[in-house]
């Protein structure tokens, strides 16, 4: 891509997480907008959060709908007015909604050490207490792709009580303390593959 301002950064495997957070320590721009290998942005969406940024300034995410393609087709709406307790219920937004580098540095970025996945989930519960201030955009921008056989919904899905555990143990001041004991209950009941994951990743970071 002669001309263009494009970077490729090559690293170890050290997951989902960490990839992210080291293209956004480089990233020079002031909004980040994830996008994995397998899925596509529509024609217009960077245009779009352009437009809505500009119109609005003092806003510091920018969401869509998402449309699934693949194993599955289903349409995602998310609300127009996300809440706490909303959040409590599990993940309001795609991963691929754009943000203001100044939201993820405060919010302490993607944290690594979330076993199989849901670490967008983890970031965006950090990014509403470091005081996100979001619109949405009521239009489908950004196609999520569900392949047969996804190796990594695979292993969300068999550890998934184990993965939310994680999850709303990080953020004891948001869930309530009866649903924070039923999580170590299940934490110290863990499957040995989950104990090794979140240990090596520990040793890892």
């Amino acid at each position: 891509n002669p001309g263009k301002s494009i970077s490729l950064i090559e690293q170890k495997n050290m997951g989902l997480a960490e990839a992210r957070n080291t293209g956004i320590r480089a990233a020079r721009g002031q909004w980040i907008m994830p996008l994995d290998s397998d899925d596509r942005f529509a024609p217009d969406y960077l245009k779009r959060v352009a437009e809505t940024s500009q119109a609005e300034p003092d806003i510091n995410v920018i969401y869509c709908n998402l449309q699934m393609f693949g194993a599955k087709q289903d349409l995602l709406v998310p609300p127009s007015a996300p809440t706490l307790e909303l959040f409590r219920q599990g993940n309001v937004y795609a991963y691929a909604s754009a943000y203001k580098k100044a939201l993820w540095e405060k919010a302490g970025h993607y944290l690594p050490v979330i076993p199989f996945g849901c670490e967008d989930y983890n970031f965006w519960i950090y990014c509403l207490q470091a005081g996100m201030r979001a619109r949405h955009l009521n239009e489908v921008l950004f196609y999520y792709r569900r392949p047969e056989g996804s190796s990594m919904v695979d292993d969300v899905n068999a550890h998934y009580p184990e993965v939310m555990a994680c999850v709303h143990t990080c953020h004891p001041q948001i869930f309530e303390p009866m649903q924070l004991l039923q999580d170590h209950e299940v934490l110290a009941g863990m499957h040995l593959h989950t104990f090794e994951r979140i240990e090596k990743t520990i040793q890892q970071f």
